[in-house]
């Protein structure tokens, strides 16, 4: 699929949800477009957020596809604005950290320089901070849990933030917010 067909395509997707699974069979055979989900996030069009859930299961789907877009995921990140496309980035940064920290994947190992995991930190503690929606903030603290393991000053940070929000946290958040908690405290691999 060409460039501008693809574009179109996703933009479509909102009116035809069945195209998505077409569009994520597209990207794991052309693995090029991750490079234009990208581009296309940071566009300011409504259709930006749809760029994101694409490249989100793209991933999700096939971790490794974006191996070799670190570089250029860790860049946006910084500068998505909107709920939505932040939300799939975090998603991905997690699944990433989870390549990386759990699962030891080489690729992973070999690829995600200090530089990419300085600028994902600086993401989700971002996110964190700056109370974005509760699903941001979910996944933001799981990588950083994750990334506490190569930067040992970021759990007590971490740690900090949780025991901050928690009261004001959903149901999920303060699960998710305790275990993150439990296994910093008691230095025990917590997995999803």
């Amino acid at each position: 699929m060409h460039k501008a067909d693809f574009i179109k395509a996703v933009q479509k997707k909102q009116r035809d949800p069945k195209l998505q699974d077409t569009l994520i069979d597209t990207c794991l055979q052309t693995p090029d477009l991750v490079y234009v989900l990208l581009e296309e996030m940071l566009g300011t069009h409504e259709n930006a957020s749809y760029f994101a859930r694409i490249l989100e299961m793209t991933v999700k789907t096939q971790p490794v596809i974006i191996v070799n877009y670190l570089a250029e995921f860790t860049q946006v990140l910084p500068l998505v604005k909107d709920d939505t496309t932040t939300r799939s980035c975090a998603k991905i940064c997690e699944i990433i950290m989870i390549q990386y920290e759990l699962k030891k994947d080489s690729r992973f190992l070999t690829a995600l320089l200090p530089e990419h995991r300085e600028l994902m930190i600086n993401a989700c503690f971002d996110w964190k901070i700056n109370d974005r929606a509760v699903a941001i903030q979910v996944h933001a603290m799981y990588s950083l849990y994750l990334l506490g393991f190569t930067y040992a000053w970021i759990h007590p940070s971490v740690v900090m933030l949780i025991e901050k929000n928690i009261p004001h946290g959903s149901t999920g958040y303060q699960n998710r917010g305790r275990k993150v908690i439990k296994a910093i405290e008691t230095k025990k691999l917590y997995k999803l």
